[in-house]
């Protein structure tokens, strides 16, 4: 990493391009008090109040694009809009395109090139700035602005804003001058303080970042400014042309003597306070325990890492087979495991274990779970911590895996594995004190004591949509609860629930206490689920299959009522006030119902939208359809991998099929030929009447519209409560008697209003539902541990 002080320095004018461009990288997470120390000496100056009046740039009113249509109404604003020849002229790249970010920016950087080229300086006189951008999609507009420079008749009026709220500011100065040294010309650079810094903070936050990719105390951003005009005003910096936004009186005026432009853009230059306040992302946990660091999905090198670790697990895949007791168990039946992106490649084998296997397993966890159970609470957090953390190493290559194996899209299946560390955390954390022994009383001859057992022995059957969150998450609970454990895993998720196995091995739970038996309900459920030694299962997936299993349970005879944690499929509800703009939650929403998110077992995505806005709302909706990008689960740019299962297809593409014959279809995406050995459903819109239509939940990349009147509230209440199915509801209102009428009469397990982020988060935001979606307390939630405990009342009286 090169120091600052070498862009003020004489060795600079020996760095190349790409030297530059490596430090411009590894700036973007340098702690804060890095920078502090080597902006010490411009820290110290005082900030002088401008003693003039100066001209002041026009801000640029306009949303980033929500769909194509809107993307070519921002460009023909900016097309009819004044060009000055006295100020420069701003134009936001993100403006023109509604794809703009760094994982697709391949796909569309021709696209905009024709849009920015007309709106290039038509004078010589006449500058064209492209605006500040969060930093995130920095590096894309520092490549956009290169193929400009190569390809206009007036490169040198192209130049671009670079805020000093960025830690990389210095390094993309230097980056800049170097390039325009290439290009043999002179670059303008708008030199500013900050735009955007709330939602950059709490991107960083939400995923769990490193650090922030910004600075957010007023004192550095602007200790910042003045390093950057001492490395414009250098012998380093003769390539560029500096143009100063509010800068403070000494710096005016030295920019007056070099003739530099001064602006003034009060939009630009306003800090707040509060975000200096906050804790790094990775400690606002910090008091109570650890959290799982995310990946910025633009880091470099990323997409390499993935298919590095994919042609490692291509090398090294073995078969699937049973573990009792810390042993492989060998098996003569041997059935083949598909992937989902192509159900012609077979990816790996696994074994159906026997009866006797099963039989056995449960006999070796059934006489191990009385020690793990007597082995003291924080002893068992240890162990599962340790075994958190393992995973946590793993994290690029389990979430790899996961994609290969279930087709989820890596970055959602980065963010899974992120979750399901984030719950073992969480859980190994409130464990020791949610679990101790309770004194209740005592006098001077006796002692009352409450102590908290493990029930038994729990059967796992985990989900193949999300596996790792539920085997890490909810095994993590069911074992610091002192029970014992034996994993199931789904059928085409065996791979990553073998890895993860043996990973709890290595963290050394004892061998005893926890089984694996890779077969399906079909082969090797009706032995499990007969068997008396179950003492609790953790399910998740269809509803029916909930209810057979819980049948199958009650069914022997004499057995004691077991509980038995369901999570099963449910309508995840939106509603729409008229009052609400558009581009504040549309773009959310349609990540969510096209993506990952969509393939859930929880959720079945169904918008509200209120008829004073449901026009425009449904014309975005439908126009941005063919953004999203369905294809190979391991491609950073995919949004849309397939499906899990050829069961959930069909039922998938008969439910399209029953809503085409009504004309129920709003749009649909084409199919494409290369998608047609893959379990892929291409994004449907659909419209409804009634939420009473849709009598079957069905997971996955169809998006339900309901019109509704304000009026008639209470009967979209009435609906949502009687589906049953009350997993989750979104309201999106400033209305507050509306609020108050929908908090106090709808039925379902997560209720947000005007949530940016309602995202399950262990402690903070736990999940479950209500009716079929969701039996006992809420995953992620302090009563979660509850369901796999019993309690017992000791009482000690002394004699005598």
């Amino acid at each position: 990493m090169l120091p600052l002080s070498i862009y003020l320095s004489a060795e600079f004018s020996i760095l190349d391009l790409k030297t530059l461009y490596r430090a411009f990288e590894s700036y973007m997470f340098m702690p804060d008090g890095e920078l502090e120390e080597a902006l010490e000496d411009t820290l110290l100056q005082p900030h002088l109040e401008q003693s003039i009046e100066l001209p002041e740039l026009a801000q640029v009113d306009l949303w980033e694009p929500i769909d194509p249509n809107e993307a070519n109404r921002n460009f023909n604003a900016y097309l009819s809009s004044n060009r000055s020849e006295d100020a420069p002229n701003v134009i936001y790249p993100q403006h023109l395109h509604p794809r703009f970010n760094a994982l697709v920016y391949p796909r569309i950087e021709k696209d905009l090139l024709k849009r920015l080229m007309p709106l290039m300086p038509e004078s010589e006189v006449s500058t064209v700035i492209l605006g500040p951008i969060d930093e995130d999609r920095l590096a894309v507009e520092l490549q956009l602005l290169s193929k400009l420079l190569q390809s206009d008749d007036y490169s040198e009026q192209i130049g671009i804003c670079i805020s000093s709220c960025s830690k990389r500011a210095i390094p993309t100065l230097g980056w800049l001058q170097k390039l325009a040294e290439a290009e043999e010309v002179r670059i303008p650079i708008c030199l500013m303080r900050s735009e955007n810094l709330e939602p950059q903070v709490r991107s960083a936050i939400v995923s769990a970042l490193p650090d922030y990719p910004i600075l957010r105390s007023a004192a550095l951003i602007e200790a910042q400014y003045r390093y950057a005009v001492e490395f414009l005003d250098s012998a380093n910096a003769t390539a560029l042309k500096p143009i100063l936004i509010d800068p403070p009186e000494d710096l005016r005026l030295r920019a007056e003597t070099r003739g530099w432009p001064c602006y003034s853009a009060p939009h630009w230059s306003k800090i707040s306070s509060e975000l200096d306040q906050l804790t790094l992302p990775l400690e606002i946990y910090s008091k109570e325990r650890l959290r799982a660091p995310g990946f910025l999905l633009s880091q470099p090198g990323l997409g390499n890492a993935i298919a590095d670790e994919l042609e490692s697990i291509k090398t090294d895949l073995r078969p699937v087979q049973a573990v009792i007791n810390g042993t492989l168990q060998t098996g003569e039946e041997l059935t083949d495991i598909c992937a989902c992106h192509d159900v012609n490649l077979v990816i790996g084998k696994r074994m159906i274990p026997t009866e006797e296997q099963v039989r056995r397993a449960l006999s070796s966890v059934e006489e191990a779970h009385e020690s793990w159970d007597l082995t003291p609470v924080k002893e068992r957090s240890k162990r599962l911590l340790d075994f958190a953390k393992l995973v946590a190493e793993k994290h690029l290559e389990l979430a790899t895996l996961l994609a290969y194996e279930t087709g989820k899209p890596i970055k959602h299946a980065l963010d899974e594995v992120r979750d399901a560390i984030d719950l073992a955390y969480y859980y190994c954390s409130v464990a020791p004190d949610l679990l101790a022994h309770k004194e209740l009383y005592s006098d001077a001859v006796s002692v009352h004591r409450l102590e908290l057992h493990g029930r038994g022995v729990f059967l796992a059957i985990p989900s193949a949509e999300t596996p790792v969150a539920e085997l890490v998450g909810s095994g993590t609970a069911a074992l610091v609860a002192g029970n014992a454990l034996v994993v199931k895993p789904a059928e085409n998720a065996s791979l990553t629930s073998q890895r993860l196995f043996e990973l709890m091995l290595q963290a050394l739970v004892p061998k005893e206490v926890i089984a694996f038996l890779p077969g399906g309900l079909r082969e090797i459920g009706k032995w499990l689920l007969e068997d008396y030694r179950i003492n609790g299962v953790i399910y998740t997936g269809l509803g029916v299959k909930g209810s057979q299993i819980s049948a199958q349970l009650a069914n022997r005879p004499g057995a004691q009522l077991i509980p038995i944690s369901v999570n099963s499929e449910g309508q995840s509800l939106v509603i729409i006030d008229r009052d609400q703009e558009i581009h504040k939650n549309l773009p959310r929403l349609l990540r969510e119902a096209f993506s990952a998110a969509s393939q859930y077992p929880l959720c079945s995505h169904v918008i509200y939208l209120e008829e004073e806005i449901a026009e425009s709302y449904e014309s975005a909706i439908i126009n941005s359809l063919p953004l999203i990008n369905v294809g190979f689960p391991l491609s950073l740019q995919t949004d849309l991998g397939p499906v899990s299962s050829i069961y959930r297809l069909n039922s998938l593409h008969n439910q399209i099929e029953r809503m085409r014959a009504k004309g129920r279809i709003l749009a649909e995406q084409d199919s494409l030929e290369e998608h047609q050995d893959g379990l892929f459903c291409s994004p449907t819109v659909v419209r409804l009447y009634t939420l009473d239509e849709l009598q079957e939940v069905i997971p996955g990349p169809i998006l339900y519209l309901i019109r509704f009147n304000r009026d008639e509230v209470d009967r979209v209440l009435s609906e949502i409560n009687r589906t049953g199915y009350g997993l989750s509801l979104s309201v999106y209102t400033d209305n507050p008697v509306l609020q108050h009428k929908i908090e106090h009469k709808v039925r379902v397990g997560n209720l947000n209003f005007n949530h940016p982020e309602p995202r399950a988060s262990a402690g903070a935001l736990p999940i479950g539902g209500t009716g079929p979606s969701g039996t006992g307390p809420q995953i992620g939630g302090p009563n979660y541990l509850q369901h796999f405990i019993c309690e017992r009342t000791v009482v000690f009286h002394q004699t005598g």
